[in-house]
């Protein structure tokens, strides 16, 4: 079966469109991506096909009648609609080259006559903001998408081609008024030859497709990273980032290029959730390494491209996440944390009311009165909230409050209950204006699954966590989507990657464990890892005390190593602030800092101060546990952890079995 985008039809697809659909879905195999794209500014196909072996090809489906047709020539066709309004199209059979360029260029003149309102839909082909031809140049801009020698190398590696499907007009009702003579023959899919592939192999249905490429050469088959790019242009909001080309971007006895670059994108199960939430109030459950954030971003973006001119917001708690995203997203879209966003909505009444002790609800309730203020422009269209879980209840009204339609509007929230290590009170959705019931989602899409970690590593992690007694009971119970609980903690099902096992490092004081850090960032750095990808976490509390001494140890040796650091925490604000993905150098920076972020590679200093409050409070315990499971479940691939003293933290990993244990 096709990997088909979205998952299911709108109510509103004509029956040609469910025919193609369910025809393209259940015929082709997992080998081709389809996608249906039913409204795109009136410019884009309705659905677009690719496959290593195939290519790509674009597929418009046309549904008007034969009576409908009141006149043709060959550049156009006045189509009639059954309330006699008659809408000029222009259809321009043309060279392969220029046929990627064929669009339309809405351009509305109304001219009234007795009984019809006219809607002129004209095309210049002097235009060159049309999707197609947009589409060919941004393709040609990836040198591993083009051929690799000579005069060639502006020409695709690949046959595009486009289709269109007249799927209420057959071959012999073409032929009387002469329509089909206006039309190149091997483009156009009549309605006899589209119901009949119904019921032939994936071979002939492939086959037929082919025939609509025009002169199509042999090719050699796309790799995953040249499908990948191509995904990320047609669609740019599923595209996560560009990174460096290798020689498996491109068929074997093909050179690679230099400075050429692969775009990463969301896979199709991720793609899917993004295409697939509705409108209004959401909530997304997920574990940690699930792609929760990943799926957050690229709605705002698909939201953001197709209304370019609506108000979206991202929120989150952690200062250092929103200047991650804002690296990541185009600036149309507003990102904060939420004291920033409350500041920004206060102005200089903050500063009279940041001193109080109880100011964060004083503040709030000051801010949610001017939201409801505000006038209609100034609210958003969309607001999306990630890390959710890190939220004060009360927070939630404002979200409600800032939205256009606080009923209706876009408002998805994002959460995962085990990376909850902030003492939040409980509190019931309905209580602060969201509308929840039968909008959450977490293992319809597969949420429960981590894309992040190695098997390895979430086994470590989760064995930390698993045991607690807010976990144990949905274990033993089953419950984790009650409707009730407000951040369910999803138990994961699986990590689809493998690795190396965590190495626990056990030395007796806290400068060797600094010692035994700097001793495995240069292995890392000389087994080819980029600074920026690995990151040395800590406990907050470790900069608030003598502990700050040997951090400020810890990167002037790394710094005299020639290793690049990037204190992130540094000032405790700052650096938060200012933090991208950009900057080069070695993460250094708090647990509670690194939520939402990761790392290829990971060490965990000082791993027995996350078990200071076992003693004395089993709550607090509880949740210094999680900030150590959020820490762990930043790591993608390589994951140290670093202890001394006695500590029953450190006897408990050693037991775990999931732990190589190094004296160093």
């Amino acid at each position: 079966m096709a990997l088909i985008v979205p998952d299911s039809l709108p109510s509103g697809a004509s029956q040609g469109e469910k025919t193609l659909y369910k025809i393209l879905a259940e015929k082709l195999s997992n080998e081709f991506y389809v996608w249906y794209e039913p409204n795109a500014q009136g410019c884009l196909p309705y659905f677009t096909i690719l496959a290593p072996k195939f290519g790509l090809l674009f597929i418009k489906v046309v549904n008007w009648f034969p009576n409908q047709i009141s006149s043709a020539d060959s550049d156009n066709f006045t189509i009639k609609s059954a309330s006699e309004e008659i809408n000029r199209i222009e259809v321009q059979p043309t060279s392969p080259e220029s046929q990627v360029r064929r669009t339309r260029k809405r351009s509305r003149h109304e001219n009234e006559t007795k009984n019809a309102k006219i809607n002129v839909w004209q095309s210049s082909l002097k235009q060159v903001d049309n999707y197609l031809n947009k589409l060919l140049n941004k393709l040609q801009h990836y040198p591993i998408l083009t051929q690799p020698n000579g005069e060639a190398q502006v020409r695709l590696a690949f046959p595009v081609g486009i289709g269109i499907v007249m799927s209420n007009i057959t071959v012999n009702q073409a032929r009387n008024p002469n329509i089909s003579q206006l039309l190149i023959e091997e483009k156009v899919i009549y309605r006899n030859e589209l119901l009949s592939w119904d019921n032939i192999s994936e071979i002939d249905l492939v086959n037929q497709l082919e025939k609509i490429f025009p002169d199509k050469l042999p090719f050699r088959n796309l790799t995953p990273n040249q499908i990948e790019t191509i995904k990320g242009i047609l669609y740019p909001e599923i595209a996560i980032k560009e990174v460096l080309a290798s020689s498996n971007s491109v068929p074997d006895g093909i050179e690679l290029r230099d400075n050429s670059y692969v775009i990463k994108t969301l896979d199709h199960r991720q793609e899917c959730i993004v295409k697939s939430i509705g409108g209004g109030h959401r909530i997304i459950y997920g574990v940690a390494g699930s792609g929760k954030t990943l799926v957050l971003l690229s709605r705002a973006k698909l939201l953001a491209n197709r209304n370019p001119n609506e108000r979206i917001l991202i929120l989150c708690f952690n200062i250092a996440l929103a200047s991650y995203f804002q690296s990541l997203l185009p600036t149309k879209i507003d990102v904060m944390h939420f004291d920033a966003w409350v500041k920004h909505l206060l102005g200089r009444e903050y500063k009279t009311v940041s001193h109080l002790v109880n100011y964060r609800e004083y503040v709030v309730e000051i801010a949610l009165n001017k939201l409801n203020q505000l006038p209609l422009g100034l609210k958003w269209d969309a607001i999306l909230v990630d890390e959710a879980q890190a939220f004060y209840p009360y927070w939630f009204k404002c979200c409600v409050a800032a939205l256009k339609d606080p009923e209706n509007g876009d408002l998805t929230i994002v959460s995962d209950g085990k990376q909850s290590f902030y003492n939040r009170p409980r509190f019931a959705w309905k209580s602060v204006g969201v509308k929840a019931v039968g909008r959450t989602t977490s293992k319809k899409f597969h949420l429960d699954i981590n894309y992040r970690n190695t098997k390895e590593i979430l086994e470590a992690a989760w064995s930390l966590v698993k045991n607690t007694p807010e976990v144990e009971n949905i274990i033993n119970t089953g419950n984790t989507d009650d409707s009730e609980v407000t951040f369910p903690i999803i138990e994961p099902q699986a990590s689809i990657r493998q690795g190396e096992r965590p190495v626990l490092h056990i030395v007796k004081t806290k400068q060797q464990e600094v010692e035994s850090v700097i001793r495995q960032i240069q292995k890392l750095h000389k087994l080819g890892y980029e600074l920026r990808e690995i990151a040395v976490l800590h406990r907050l509390e470790a900069v608030l005390n003598h502990d700050r001494s040997m951090l400020y140890y810890l990167r002037k040796r790394l710094n005299n190593l020639g290793l690049d650091t990037y204190w992130v925490t540094e000032t405790l604000r700052l650096e938060k602030i200012t933090y991208s993905v950009n900057i080069p150098g070695i993460r250094i920076m708090t647990t509670h800092t690194s939520l939402g972020l990761e790392f290829k590679a990971v060490l965990i200093l000082w791993v027995q101060e996350y078990d200071n409050n076992r003693a004395i409070n089993s709550e607090i315990a509880a949740l210094d546990l999680k900030k150590l499971y959020v820490a762990m479940t930043r790591a993608q691939d390589i994951l140290h952890v670093f202890g001394s003293g006695d500590s029953r933290l450190i006897e408990q990993l050693k037991q775990s079995g999931n732990f190589a244990i190094q004296y160093d």
